[in-house]
């Protein structure tokens, strides 16, 4: 496996930390259950195992 240069290495934090604040400046989530979320998570990843057999 061939190393990153220092040059590659920086791009990539370059573009997570950007990625890390746009998620800071889109604010906090509003009306968001997360209950209801998980709930969501869990039947979809049931409708895909389901549909692997």
């Amino acid at each position: 496996m061939e190393r990153n240069t220092s040059k590659e290495e920086e791009n990539r934090l370059v573009i997570l930390k950007d990625a890390i604040q746009e998620g800071i400046n889109s604010g906090r989530a509003e009306n968001f259950d997360p209950n209801k979320y998980l709930e969501s998570l869990r039947a979809t990843k049931s409708q895909k195992s389901k549909s692997l057999k």
